[in-house]
């Protein structure tokens, strides 16, 4: 039976999060809302452009991506799933997916990864 919480039996299809109109709902002057719970190991700036990752999957870890500038997609087995400027889409331990950008995007990615179950 799977006891981490973080974990789902059944991969399900990430969405984005739009966080500048989340971060534009707040009321000043000091406010904050969780969007995602995550044990992050590293956190990369990435450039895409014209460019397909191959499909793969993180069997025990989240990876998160915040666009900075343009869009890109996230494709999962389902569907395919357009991640533009100041969103943030986490996909969840799992869930097979590729990124793919047709334009440049800059965007930030993190990952968990070779941080063990304890991290």
């Amino acid at each position: 039976m799977n006891t981490d919480p973080g974990r789902h039996d059944a991969p399900r299809v990430p969405q984005p999060v739009d966080l500048l109109s989340l971060g534009r709902s707040l009321p000043g002057p000091w406010a904050s809302v969780p969007i995602a719970t995550l044990r992050i190991g590293r956190a990369q700036l990435r450039v895409m452009e014209a460019r397909t990752a191959p499909w793969h999957v993180h069997e025990d870890s989240a990876e998160a991506f915040l666009v900075l500038e343009g869009g890109f997609w996230i494709d999962v087995e389902q569907t395919g799933i357009r991640v533009e400027q100041g969103q943030w889409l986490v996909v969840p331990p799992g869930v097979r997916h590729r990124a793919r950008a047709t334009t440049r995007v800059l965007l930030m990615v993190m990952d968990d990864f070779g941080q063990g179950a304890g991290a």
